[in-house]
């Protein structure tokens, strides 16, 4: 048979049995839509999941707080971290972050105070208090202020003391009773020569002492706890009083205070404001790379610095979640497939069973195995190959449109999910394809060893009723699954206990899933037959079966409605006759 005639006679097979043929082609449709769409249903419910977990952490725990210590107060110094670390975030997180604040803080000084000055050269027994400085970028828009105004930038330099402006908390204030136009003054050490002072012209509180600014706890910043560190022999503090925090602008800082003190040594603090819209567009894994390389990148341009953030955290514990949640999502695929594989399976089979008289009228002809093989696989490609190509398409569609779903409406507002076609589902299809044609093409070549004399002794005899068909053991079991069902619904537990009973759990409920599927997989095996031979025009059992399941339904709707007539009503009577001459009716023979 030349390569014309073989591609005819296929097509006209084809097109003779398309009734029976568009089953195998619906099953093999379904099936690769199944597993082609899975990919892109299991990306959905992660995108899905993903969003809820960062809508529902907050926004503190995903912020990300970076600190770099020992870095001289200089111009230079402090203008080339901060490019730094601007660079380093546009390069790895530019997309999820909204900003970010620095915080200048300067080592612990001794501090004295306008009731309390210090008494620079006495160094023994001398009471102190101790403070540091701090520079906010931005300050000014989150503080409100209750006396004065913001500090500027003015110095003033001279040979013994440095004078600064600076504001303080309001409640720094009433601790250490500073007001607008005091002097306080900052040194090192009692045998320093050279002091700074600091002019208050500022008594500032927080707009809102709970906000992102003020990293949701603004007396961290201004009223800090008391500090646990031993102070310099000789000095005198007390353990229970807070340190002053004096805020001062970052000029100020760094050319008032760095010129005073040229060597001293400042921690900067960068509070990054993550974007959670940002933040969902990120797979795990995405995100994780970022913050990772961002934190290697600091950690290699700022020797000592570290970085604190959420998001990891928030990611692995989404990972774990994710993986148990979905066991009992491939689990039910693996149902469905072997359920969707045992039709084909079956569909093939009946369909090689109907084909026998053409294999062995073929065979008489002369075709051998090999052109049988090609007939048979040509007309598997046939089908497989337009079920493979629309199967991406079909999922990417179907899953699209599950986002209008009520159950979706919280995560997606009644939209539709994005319509995605990636090219591993093309892969997957085509890997289903072939895997469907072995399944079309091995049940009809072990058919194909039938010969016209064994086909005609076997159409002869009728097909044995399988045991368990013949005695209805699929009809008893799907009852009593049915029953464990309805007393697991009962009770609402597994566990069962009297008043003088150890509680103890019924192993027969426990049962009760998987013996339920088992009586579905045996009716699916009765029924399955007739819907073949349905299709095939051999039979219209499935018709009967239909119309009997419908007048029984119908018989008990109307029994049920009897209960609520008047007895002296005989319409339900009528109906009943009705009912019963139906069904003699499609008792009596056709013939």
């Amino acid at each position: 048979m030349s390569q014309l005639d073989l591609r005819s006679f296929v097509i006209k097979r084809l097109l003779d049995n398309w009734k029976l043929l568009s089953s195998v082609f619906l099953g093999v449709l379904v099936v690769s839509t199944l597993v082609s769409g899975t990919p892109v249903y299991f990306g959905a419910l992660q995108k899905i999941g993903l969003a809820t977990a960062i809508d529902r952490t907050s926004a503190s725990s995903l912020h990300i707080f970076t600190y770099a210590p020992h870095i001289p107060l200089s111009n230079k110094s402090v203008e080339k971290t901060g490019l730094f670390f601007d660079e380093a975030l546009k390069g790895n997180i530019k997309d999820i972050y909204r900003g970010y604040e620095r915080y200048i803080k300067t080592p612990t000084y001794l501090v004295g105070l306008p009731h309390r000055p210090l008494s620079l050269g006495l160094l023994e027994n001398q009471r102190v208090s101790r403070g540091f400085i701090r520079s906010i970028s931005n300050v000014d828009k989150h503080v409100e202020f209750l006396h004065g105004k913001m500090s500027t930038d003015t110095i003033i330099q001279g040979t013994e003391y440095t004078i600064l402006e600076g504001m303080v908390g309001i409640k720094a204030s009433n601790t250490f009773k500073i007001g607008i136009g005091d002097e306080i003054t900052l040194v090192r050490s009692l045998s320093e020569l050279h002091s700074v002072k600091v002019k208050i012209v500022g008594i500032m509180d927080a707009i809102d002492p709970l906000g992102e600014f003020w990293q949701y706890n603004a007396a961290t910043y201004l009223s800090p706890e008391p500090l646990d560190d031993i102070p310099e022999e000789g000095i005198v503090v007390d353990p229970r009083e807070p340190p002053l925090a004096v805020f001062i602008t970052e000029n100020a800082l760094i050319n008032g205070l760095g010129t005073a003190y040229p060597e001293t040594l400042v921690t900067s603090n960068w509070f990054v404001l993550v974007d959670k819209e940002g933040l969902k567009q990120w797979s795990t894994k995405e995100s994780n790379d970022r913050i990772t390389s961002l934190e290697a990148e600091l950690t290699t341009g700022l020797p000592g610095s570290g970085m604190l953030t959420g998001i990891k955290g928030m990611n692995d514990n989404f990972k774990e979640r994710s993986f148990f949640t979905g066991i009992p999502l491939l689990l039910l695929l693996a149902i469905m497939l072997m359920t969707l594989f045992y039709y084909l399976i079956m569909m093939a089979s009946y369909m090689s069973s109907s084909r026998e008289s053409d294999t062995a009228l073929l065979k008489s002809r002369g075709l051998g195995l090999l052109e049988l093989l090609k007939i048979y696989s040509l007309e598997g490609l046939i089908i497989s190959a337009l079920a493979v190509v629309i199967a991406p398409f079909l999922a990417s569609s179907t899953i699209a449109l599950a986002g209008i779903l009520p159950y979706f409406n919280t995560f997606t507002d009644g939209d539709t999910f994005p319509f995605r076609i990636y090219w591993v589902q093309f892969l997957l299809s085509a890997s289903v394809g072939i895997l469907c044609v072995g399944f079309y093409v091995a049940p009809s070549l072990i058919a194909s060893r039938a010969n016209l004399l064994s086909q005609k002794m076997k159409s002869s005899r009728p097909n044995s009723t399988p045991l368990f068909q013949k005695l209805y053991l699929d009809i008893g079991i799907l009852g009593l699954g049915g029953l464990v069902f309805w007393e697991l619904y009962a009770r609402g537990k597994f566990v069962s206990g009297g008043l003088f009973e150890e509680v103890q759990v019924n192993e027969v409920l426990l049962v009760a899933p998987v013996l339920f599927l088992f009586a579905v997989g045996l009716i699916f095996m009765r029924i399955f037959p007739l819907f073949v031979r349905y299709v095939s025009g051999d039979s219209p059992g499935l018709v009967n079966l239909i119309a009997l399941t419908s007048l029984s339904l119908l018989l008990l709707a109307v029994i049920s409605d009897k209960l609520d007539m008047n007895e002296s009503d005989l319409t339900w009577a009528i109906s009943i006759c009705l009912l019963a001459i139906s069904g003699l009716a499609m008792a009596v023979p056709n013939n």
